[in-house]
């Protein structure tokens, strides 16, 4: 199970970088994963043990997981491709003046 939330973790952090809102992952996973699933690691850790660790693992990155995925699932798409349209006209036109 962990594995699933680590690739769904990449994904969403690698969608939410490229649209630009790098801060909203840089808040959500130390959020998710030390601030809830740390504590959860511990207290799961003293009831259930090793396995108990795994489960506050599980979800603290699960937690995070979601989170990042209902943001790129709310993310405004169209207004997303007109500002990556702008910025690549933007860098084209510097590109043909020689601005680097």
């Amino acid at each position: 199970m962990g594995t699933t939330f680590v690739g769904g973790l990449s994904c969403g952090m690698q969608v939410l970088s490229k649209q630009g809102r790098a801060w909203l992952v840089a808040a959500i996973i130390p959020i998710c994963t030390w601030l809830l699933g740390l504590p959860l690691i511990f207290v799961c850790g003293m009831s259930f043990g090793p396995k108990g660790i795994l489960i506050g693992l599980d979800a603290g990155y699960g937690l995070a997981t979601t989170a990042l995925i209902v943001a790129c699932l709310k993310s405004d798409w169209p207004q997303l491709c007109i500002e990556a349209h702008q910025r690549a006209e933007l860098d084209s036109t510097e590109a043909a003046r020689g601005v680097s």
